[in-house]
């Protein structure tokens, strides 16, 4: 059997690392230094999907009434891509004539917000929820990217043959043409402007 070596000693009577210790933790490491510990957590610049996009800009489009569908604007898809999300929620304004549509995990998380802290079995809690809840209704953007409309929905808001989507940063809303353009020569405000891309982070 090898005999072991007794630690040689430093010039201060310490012991002196012997190779195998010393290069086992230090020559692992190289020459560079101790290695950096990746974070556990994501990035500074790794953003969640979807983060920084919104919905604005006012988009044309054409309603079929008889299939109670429209297409939603491209602008506004690639902020629903972005997202990945193809599930909305519809729901009419709560002050305004036109119909709200939301990213159903959006419109979950806002639901959450608004009613936490309520008891469930309080009246608050159903008059909170009777404006919130009650008269919303599923839909899912299909490949071509088009929505059908809850025929419950459009009781409540009837719309024209010509429609307005106007973005609303984290939803997006229907309005009929016509009723959009009163409300705009009410403001004194000229027509707001079609964006080049809804999905572009601001």
């Amino acid at each position: 059997m090898p005999v072991p070596q007794e630690p040689r000693l430093n010039a201060s009577g310490g012991k002196r690392l012997g190779s195998e210790q010393g290069q086992g933790r230090a020559g692992r490491r190289g020459s560079g230094g101790p290695r950096r510990q990746r974070p556990s957590g994501r990035g500074a610049g790794e953003g969640r999907k979807g983060d920084g996009a919104i919905f604005f800009g006012a988009e044309p489009v054409a309603f079929d009434a008889k299939k109670t569908r429209l297409s939603v604007p491209s602008s506004f898809r690639t902020v629903l891509a972005q997202a990945g999300e193809l599930d909305v929620v519809l729901r009419p304004s709560s002050h305004s004539p036109c119909i709200d549509v939301w990213p159903k995990a959006t419109f979950q998380a806002e639901v959450e917000r608004r009613t936490a802290a309520l008891d469930p079995f309080s009246e608050e809690f159903d008059e909170v929820t009777d404006g919130l809840t009650v008269k919303a209704y599923d839909a899912r953007v299909d490949a071509d990217g088009r929505i059908v409309l809850p025929r419950a929905v459009l009781a409540d808001v009837p719309l024209e043959p010509n429609l307005r989507i106007v973005g609303r940063r984290s939803f997006f809303q229907i309005w009929s043409e016509g009723v959009w353009a009163e409300r705009k020569s009410a403001a004194g405000k000229p027509q707001a402007s079609s964006p080049r891309s809804a999905g572009t982070p601001a």
